[in-house]
């Protein structure tokens, strides 16, 4: 058997997640066998015309400082990170080196979503062959449940998809914790997440616009925790609308500080077109907090519907204030999904269930020839 020594790809933007996946590798497979690889990427800032020359030039770039990390430090895996580089992969096959994917839901409903122009519905349909090419070179695809291998239509790979989280560490449940007694909380609602078209913000911008219009100054409280692409737009929207007196626009907090939020809601939020499983659910629930979310992705795995949490019919802004209104009016259910929620996450998403699934994933890998 031989040891496995991975080099791990990923975006060079901060990411939980990432962090998680980094500290469980190199519990398995040692600090010193798991070298960590951040990718630069201006994709979303190149103008249509010449992103194809740019994504060729920058998939080659990666391809051969992957290479020189296998020369230098002698990688013989490599872990690509919610990241798809189809000449890297095809040339990293070529190579000797097996590839691993992880694959935190659809590249192509990721970019769908982002925004409704014409290219961008190109990249998104370009982005199916990149799949497919990145797949069939993998010796490993990774993904979040069992559930989500139809979902991703993976059912020809079925003999290498494995299912592994990457979303919690050992520290997780010391840092996520419930702070305030859920009877003590006001009737604050929260999102935390990108502020981007894909994450349904602007349906739930419409949804609370409806609540305060029907409400007003009863109408609940709103926190966004977040930036991204919309931050401005969302910004000019709350003078627009008048909810500056109900919804608080907060912008990027340290993730860090989260727990201190959650634990002020009596209810987190997430409209999403497309997701895997968001981080700020298994977060959320860690804290006592019960989540209303759209059921895509694997979210409906963690989320059973009135029992550890609430699913969404679809994230139509009147769909999503009438459901924020139901539950918030229901505070005995509120509170039994609290605790359910609480214990779920607990006895499910351990540390320990989380590396013994990983282990598994690594031990097959080592076998193979």
């Amino acid at each position: 058997m031989k040891q496995l020594k991975v080099c791990f790809v990923c975006t060079e933007k901060p990411y939980p997640a990432f962090s998680s996946t980094l500290s469980i590798l190199k519990e398995i497979c040692g600090s010193e066998n798991v070298k960590e690889l951040r990718v630069k990427n201006l994709f979303a800032k190149i103008p249509f015309i010449f992103k194809p020359i740019y994504a060729l030039l920058h998939d080659l770039a990666l391809f051969f400082k992957i290479i020189s990390y296998h020369k230098k430090y002698g990688v013989n895996a490599i872990l690509m990170f919610h990241s798809y580089y189809p000449l890297t992969c095809i040339g990293l096959k070529f190579s000797g080196l097996k590839i691993l994917l992880y694959l935190g839901g659809s590249a192509f409903e990721s970019v769908y979503f982002r925004e409704a122009s014409v290219s961008n519905r190109i990249l998104a349909y370009f982005n199916i062959l990149l799949q497919e090419i990145c797949h069939r070179c993998s010796v490993t695809l990774i993904i979040l449940s069992e559930k989500m291998s139809t979902q991703l239509n993976l059912q020809k790979y079925a003999n290498k998809v494995r299912s592994a989280i990457g979303r919690i560490n050992r520290d997780f449940f010391n840092e996520f914790r419930v702070i305030k007694g859920y009877k003590k909380r006001k009737n604050l609602v929260g999102y935390v997440g990108n502020l981007a078209k894909g994450k349904g913000i602007l349906n739930l911008f419409e949804g609370i616009r409806i609540i305060v219009n029907n409400f007003g100054d009863e109408a609940p409280h709103f926190l966004i925790i977040g930036g991204g692409e919309l931050y401005s737009y969302l910004k000019n929207k709350l003078d627009m609308y008048k909810l500056s007196k109900h919804v608080l626009l907060a912008g990027r907090m340290p993730h860090k500080a989260l727990p201190k939020y959650y634990n002020e809601m009596k209810l987190l939020i997430l409209p999403s077109y497309t997701e895997g499983i968001p981080s700020v659910i298994l977060e959320a629930m860690a804290c006592g907090t019960p989540v209303l979310a759209t059921p895509v992705g694997a979210i409906p795995d963690v989320i059973k519907d009135g029992e550890t949490g609430f699913l969404l019919k679809s994230n139509d802004p009147k769909q999503i204030a009438d459901k924020i209104i139901e539950l918030l009016n229901k505070p005995e259910l509120l509170e039994k999904v609290s605790k359910n929620a609480y214990n779920h996450v607990r006895e499910n998403f351990s540390y320990e269930k989380i590396l013994e699934s990983w282990r598994k994933i690594i031990r097959e890998i080592e076998v193979q020839k």
